[in-house]
C-alpha cells in the first residue's frame, strides 16, 4: 500500500509544479512584453534574422521540452516515481536534454559576444548621418540612472528610413553632448542629432559622444538570462548527480525538463515586472 500512496504523492507534486511553472510562464510572458516588448522589438533592428534566430534557440528549445513534457504527462505516458540503478550513470533521456539546452546556451552565449564585438567594429567605421529627434520623454525619477529617453528616425546613404532610440544619463551620456543639444533634451524639444551608423549594418547606430558601449544593449539582457540560467541550474544538476551516486532516481528527475523555461519566464517576470510597474524606462 505504501508504493501506490507514494506514486499518487507523485502525481499531486508533479501537477502542482505543472501548475506553477505553466502560471509562472504566463505571468513572464505578459511581464516580458508589457514591460520590455517596444525594447525587444528596438534592439532586433539591429540584428540580422539568422542573429535573432541564433538568439532565442536557448528558448524555444527550454519551450521544446516543457511542451514534450506537458504532452507525455497528459496523454498518461510518463511514468513518475523513484527508480533504483544498475549503476551510477546518468539516463539518456537527462544526457539528451542537458546536451540540447547546453548546446542551444551555448549559441546564445557565442552570439551576444559576437554581437558585442560587431557593435564594437561597426562603430569604427561608423559614418555620419542625422537622427530627427520626435520626442524627447523625461523618464520618471524611479526610472535609475536613466533620466531622459530619445525617439527620432534617420536615413541611410540609400534612402532607407531606420527608427532610433536613445537613453541617456544626465551626468554620463548627456555631460558629453554640445551644449545646445543637452539644453534641447533638457526642455523636451525636437531637434536634429548628429550620429554615426554602420554602412555595412545601418540599422546599426550610435551618438559619436557617447560610444558603442550601451549598457541597454539587447546582448547584455542574454548574458543576464544565461547567468540565471545557470547559477539556478546547478542546483538540481547537483541534487540528480547525487541520487545517481546512490543509485536511485528521484521522482521529480523528469521535471528537469521544465527547469529552463522556469528559469526564463522568472526572468522575464522580474525583470519585466520591474519595468512595467516600477522603471517604465524601456516602454515609458
Amino acid at each position: 500500500m505504501v508504493a501506490p500512496a507514494r506514486h499518487s504523492a507523485a502525481r499531486t507534486s508533479v501537477n502542482t509544479v505543472l501548475s506553477l511553472v505553466t502560471l509562472l510562464l504566463i505571468v513572464g510572458v505578459l511581464h516580458g512584453w508589457w514591460g520590455l516588448g517596444c525594447y525587444f522589438i528596438q534592439e532586433h533592428h539591429r540584428l540580422l534574422w539568422w542573429e535573432t534566430v541564433l538568439m532565442w534557440t536557448g528558448d524555444a528549445l527550454a519551450l521544446f521540452w516543457y511542451l514534450q513534457f506537458c504532452g507525455r504527462w497528459w496523454l498518461g505516458t510518463l511514468t513518475i516515481g523513484e527508480q533504483r540503478l544498475t549503476d551510477r550513470r546518468l539516463p539518456r533521456s537527462v544526457w539528451w536534454v542537458l546536451g540540447s539546452l547546453l548546446m542551444g546556451m551555448t549559441a546564445e552565449c557565442l552570439l551576444a559576444a559576437k554581437v558585442t564585438y560587431d557593435e564594437y567594429t561597426g562603430f569604427q567605421r561608423a559614418v555620419p548621418a542625422v537622427c530627427q529627434i520626435r520626442t524627447v520623454k523625461r523618464l520618471a525619477i524611479n526610472a535609475g540612472p536613466w533620466n531622459y529617453q530619445l525617439a527620432g528616425t534617420y536615413r541611410d546613404a540609400a534612402g532607407q528610413l531606420y527608427p532610433a532610440v536613445y537613453r541617456l544619463r544626465e551626468q554620463e551620456e548627456l555631460a558629453l553632448l554640445p551644449p545646445a543639444m543637452a539644453n534641447s533634451i533638457r526642455q523636451l524639444q525636437p531637434f536634429a542629432l548628429p550620429i554615426v551608423i554602420d554602412p555595412q549594418r545601418p540599422g546599426r547606430h550610435w551618438i559619436r559622444e557617447v560610444g558603442w558601449d550601451d549598457p541597454n544593449r539587447l546582448h547584455y539582457m542574454s548574458f543576464l538570462v544565461l547567468v540565471f540560467q545557470i547559477v539556478f541550474g546547478l542546483a538540481p544538476i547537483g541534487m540528480l548527480v547525487e541520487a545517481v551516486k546512490h543509485r536511485r532516481l528521484p521522482w521529480w528527475t523528469e521535471l528537469h525538463k521544465v527547469y529552463p523555461l522556469c528559469c526564463e519566464a522568472f526572468v522575464f517576470a522580474l525583470f519585466g515586472g520591474l519595468e512595467y510597474y516600477v522603471l517604465r524606462r524601456m516602454c515609458p
